[in-house]
């Protein structure tokens, strides 16, 4: 990844955060609130956005505000996606 900017794997680095937590956000949202199940689809994604940050897009540990709000986001939006989801089409 060395022909790739800073601000090109810091975004790569969001995308990532981002993607991986729709689907985890997503099955949170089907489980009881602070259950286990809960706490591993909250925290299931961070070894991995880790791995990636360090080892294969070699980012600074600064980085990490990027990627917290993007897995934040995730979260929130596949946790919306059931309600999305079961709407009726008009």
């Amino acid at each position: 990844m060395d022909h790739l900017s800073t601000i090109d794997r810091a975004s790569l680095l969001f995308l990532l955060a981002l993607t991986m937590n729709l689907p985890l956000g997503y099955l949170r949202s089907k489980v009881a609130k602070r259950s286990f199940k809960w706490f591993l689809y909250i925290h299931l994604s961070i070894p991995f956005i880790i791995i990636a940050r360090l080892f294969v897009l070699d980012l600074h540990f600064i980085y990490v505000l990027v990627s917290i709000p993007a897995a934040v986001i995730g979260q929130l939006s596949g946790g919306k996606l059931p309600v999305v989801l079961a709407k009726p089409q008009a």
